[in-house]
């Protein structure tokens, strides 16, 4: 034998590479959702920047991982929430320099979107995981003296 043959298909190995493209969607989601939040101020060259990483993600493994991109969307809504964890109202601090005040924001409407965009992103991979469970589940054949 001259070397180790491979038995993979022929596009396992693309299939292979272009599945790290993941991050891509995750960052062009990302860059979505706070194009979105910030839209009254830089958003709109963040979008800019999200439509750019989206077509060179689509270019590289195109219809794979879109669902990422809700999952990335997310993000920024939980950094929302995160903020504003103490709201909503009048928040005062104090330091040994300073001090101030900020109006807090009520952190529920961001968690509940936050939560239904990551839901969108994974409910199809937890559906086939569930599937395929619940249609691993041993049977036995009652006509061969198996139990039901």
């Amino acid at each position: 034998m001259t070397g180790r043959q491979d038995h993979r298909p022929p596009g396992a190995a693309v299939a292979r590479a272009r599945s790290g493209t993941w991050p891509l969607w995750v960052l062009g989601g990302f860059l979505v959702g706070f194009g979105l939040l910030s839209i009254m101020s830089i958003g709109v060259f963040v979008l800019a920047g999200a439509v750019v990483v989206l077509i060179a993600a689509r270019a590289l493994s195109p219809g794979r991982g879109v669902r990422s991109v809700f999952v990335g969307a997310a993000l920024p809504f939980f950094w929302v929430v995160w903020l504003n964890r103490g709201g909503p109202g009048m928040r005062c601090w104090e330091s040994e320099n300073s001090m101030g005040c900020s109006e807090l924001l009520n952190p529920l409407p961001f968690l509940f979107i936050g939560l239904a965009l990551v839901l969108v992103g994974v409910w199809p991979h937890l559906a086939r995981r569930l599937r395929g469970a619940s249609s691993e589940k041993p049977t036995t054949d009652v006509a061969r003296g198996g139990r039901p």
